[in-house]
């Protein structure tokens, strides 16, 4: 087997297992924060402070190595270095990467007394902090195994980790609130789960390099990246990423922590935001973890056309996907977010559609700054990146002056701006461009799925048979359009049928069987 057709392979393999395990992992993340806030009520905000304040130091004790192992690790394994070089470069990437967790949680324990007088953390800080540095070792040490899984394309065996990450949290969380447990506990919970998943990831991690080949000679357990290109593209990955953490939940669980005190606001915000960034992660699930490594090989290429056809048809398939499942999840947050966590978070709906709007359109304008940070064209991407900490440094300014849906949409344009730049500069720079006509085709599909949402939630009282069946009849009108209309064509069709989605084979036959005569002189 060629080593194209084996890279091909394997990147289907693993767009399959992510298709098929992330939503199951989204489904059980969305069960422990149904716990969460169906115990704790708006006071479930003290604990989105705790995680922002944890997702706060795993980011900036990274110092952008983690995300290093999806741009190196496939090109030591492809340069022929064999088992010692993989394992040279793990080794060697994650206890810099574990040193500097090591770092923060000392850090954080000798802060924890001015941390609790700035963030509203409740009584028994400094407790909740030593729960949490445990935690944040724990998930440091899991994040570099799960880049090495993914950066590999063992994408079965990284899924399968966030898998059992996911349900020992909500399983650990409903034996702990059963029995009343309070903040403490539900750390300590989380800690556990940490734990396991951690011995889990690393089992297969040692698996994967273990079913390398070996290759003789080479400089042995040397680190086989140069110093210099390794840190040059970590700091730059590093500076790329502390721009989306500042249009993250982290920065705004914290920052609406302590320019409020409060912690309702903070409550509210997670669960706006949590809601559209559960199902674009369920929408994208095949496409998670696989954009770095697979442009990684395009861009490096002297032709630019195979380049550019991937970032059309990657487009493609995201616009068919993202457009009608964003109107139908604005539509349905009516519903949705009080059935789901009470009603005391209706006044979460608003926000929730902002930035469901932001997200969504993020999702489908992302793949710019992708190509580019593959490509390490460093000053376009943080040029791009600028409009975000824009964004952010105006958040938390509106959201404490008591304008927090005003805070939202700062939030979300910030997001937006950044990586339409990107698609404007990637464009310039390769001549890359989005399938525009194509999503215009997607439109009158969509508005006949509004159109038929609306209707029924017109016509039947509220309750979950009334979001059920404003789902699956837009759903449904949505395809019956889509058949009716012609809107896919075989190359588009073949797209879909290669993303994976679960039971979409038989969907995607009824389309075929479905579509028109191709008019003379009609082009696609």
């Amino acid at each position: 087997m060629s080593e194209r057709a084996w890279l091909l392979r394997r990147a289907a393999r693993s767009l399959a297992w992510n298709a098929l395990l992330l939503p199951l992992v989204t489904a059980l993340n969305l069960a422990a924060a149904v716990l969460i806030r169906r115990t704790f009520g708006l006071e479930s905000g003290r604990y989105d402070v705790l995680i922002g304040l944890l997702n706060t130091l795993l980011f900036y004790s990274s110092l952008g190595i983690p995300v290093s192992f999806t741009q190196f690790l496939p090109q030591v394994e492809s340069s022929g270095g064999g088992r010692r070089a993989v394992r040279a470069f793990v080794l060697r990437a994650g206890a810099l990467r574990l040193g500097l967790a090591v770092m923060a949680v000392v850090a954080v324990n000798l802060l924890a007394r001015p941390l609790a007088a700035r963030l509203p953390l409740g009584e028994g800080a400094p407790a909740l902090v030593a729960l949490l540095s445990l935690v944040l070792l724990l998930r440091a040490a899991t994040e570099v195994a799960v880049r090495t899984l993914q950066a590999l394309l063992r994408h079965l065996a990284a899924n399968l980790a966030q898998l059992l990450q996911a349900f020992a949290l909500a399983a650990a969380l409903a034996a702990v609130l059963a029995r009343g447990g309070g903040m403490q506990a539900v750390l300590a919970a989380l800690a556990l789960a940490a734990a396991l998943v951690a011995a889990f990831a690393w089992s297969r991690v040692v698996a994967a390099w273990r079913s390398l080949p070996e290759r003789p000679g080479g400089d042995g357990d040397r680190f086989p990246v140069p110093w210099r290109r390794f840190w040059g593209f970590a700091l730059f990955m590093y500076l790329f990423d502390l721009s989306t953490y500042f249009s993250g939940p982290a920065y705004a669980a914290t920052a609406l922590g302590a320019v409020t005190s409060a912690v309702a606001p903070v409550a509210l915000f997670a669960v706006a935001f949590q809601i559209p960034q559960m199902i674009v992660v369920v929408v994208l699930a095949g496409f998670q973890g696989l954009y770095r490594p697979l442009f990684s090989r395009l861009v490096q290429a002297p032709d630019r056309t195979p380049l550019r056809t991937a970032y059309a048809e990657v487009s493609k398939v995201q616009a068919a996907l993202l457009l009608p499942a964003g109107v139908g999840l604005w539509i349905l947050l009516r519903d949705l977010i009080p059935l789901l966590f009470g009603s005391e978070f209706v006044a979460a709906v608003p926000l929730a559609r902002v930035l469901t709007a932001a997200l969504f359109a993020e999702a489908l304008l992302n793949l710019g700054n992708i190509v580019l940070s593959v490509d390490r064209r460093y000053g376009a991407v943080l040029a791009a990146q600028s409009l975000r900490l824009l964004a952010a440094v105006a958040f938390p300014w509106v959201a404490g002056g008591g304008h927090l849906l005003a805070a939202a949409v700062v939030f979300g344009t910030g997001r937006v701006a950044a990586v339409a730049a990107g698609t404007v500069m990637a464009r310039r720079r390769y001549g890359t461009a989005l399938a525009w006509p194509f999503v215009a085709r997607l439109v009158a599909p969509t508005l006949a799925m509004a159109a038929i949402v609306l209707v029924i939630g017109a016509a039947l009282p509220p309750g979950w048979p009334r979001v059920v069946t404003m789902a699956v009849g837009g759903a449904s009108a949505f395809l019956a359009a889509m058949r009716r209309l012609g809107v896919l064509g075989p190359r588009e069709l073949d797209l879909l049928r290669r993303a994976q989605l679960p039971g979409g084979s038989r969907i995607i036959a009824w389309l075929e069987r479905g579509r028109p005569p191709r008019r003379p002189g009609r082009g696609r």
